[in-house]
């Protein structure tokens, strides 16, 4: 995972951009025989507790996981820690809630938590070693390159993230859209306000957004207009159970 650690006041250490996206959707198994041909992507299947996952493992900068565990949200930004019972305080103090967690004493474990606005967040220790897997054939050309945070409450947003992963921001008086200011990282961040309902939109990077756009409707999904974002021509578009994604491409110039 290309991510970058920044230890914060707090004395909590986190990585700045996510290392897992879970995408929530009602049959995974469904979703991967969508996503898989789109995308490219290569998982590998579990059934873990009494649901199925796909672990996709050939992307570079984001490893996504499609879940149908009952209650998961559509998109939970996944990201990695190195002491779990100190950042869930953190969370906490800073008005966060706990969903499940499974941290042990020594600093371990998962735990899941949404922000103070809804956001669903899963936060862990990384191990450093590898789970096997197939051997993977080629790498996946979409892989996460953009995704913002959509909520409510901007400013509150921005405080929240800000004190937990450090972000620091690019914003314009006036409007409700913060940047992440860290130009190092290779995904794009934001956060948007006046959201009626909180989510997380995920814009995965396509070598052709008209190719892509046609593909999903190929494979039984939705896609809208073409729209500039940015240095990124993008799409939002739905699979074909109706979960929400989107697409984009790198302008020529941008490349």
């Amino acid at each position: 995972m290309n991510t970058t650690n920044d230890q914060l006041d707090t004395g909590v250490d986190v990585a700045r951009i996510p290392a897992m996206l879970h995408i929530g959707v009602a049959d995974a198994d469904r979703a991967m025989r969508f996503f898989g041909p789109l995308f490219d992507w290569e998982a590998e299947r579990l059934e873990y507790r009494g649901h199925i996952r796909h672990y996709v493992y050939n992307t570079v900068n984001v490893t996504p996981c499609i879940t149908d565990e009952p209650d998961a949200a559509p998109m939970q930004l996944g990201f990695t820690v190195d002491d779990v019972p100190a950042t869930v305080r953190l969370v906490t103090d800073l008005g966060g809630v706990v969903v499940d967690d499974e941290s042990t004493p020594g600093g371990g474990g998962f735990v899941e938590v949404r922000d103070p606005q809804g956001i669903a967040l899963g936060l862990w220790r990384a191990s450093g070693v590898d789970h096997p897997h197939a051997a993977i054939t080629k790498r996946a050309p979409a892989d996460l390159t953009y995704f913002v945070i959509r909520v409510p409450d901007a400013d509150r947003s921005a405080g929240f993230f800000g004190e937990l992963l450090g972000w620091r921001f690019e914003h314009d008086a006036g409007t409700d859209y913060f940047h992440v200011d860290d130009h190092e990282q290779p995904v794009a961040m934001g956060i948007l306000g006046a959201a009626p309902v909180p989510e997380v939109r995920c814009y995965f990077r396509v070598a052709d957004v008209e190719g892509a756009r046609a593909r999903v409707h190929e494979l039984g999904g939705s896609a809208g207009e073409t729209f500039e974002m940015g240095p990124l021509a993008a799409a939002d578009c739905t699979d074909d159970q109706g979960d929400a994604f989107g697409i984009a491409e790198l302008h020529a110039h941008e490349r």
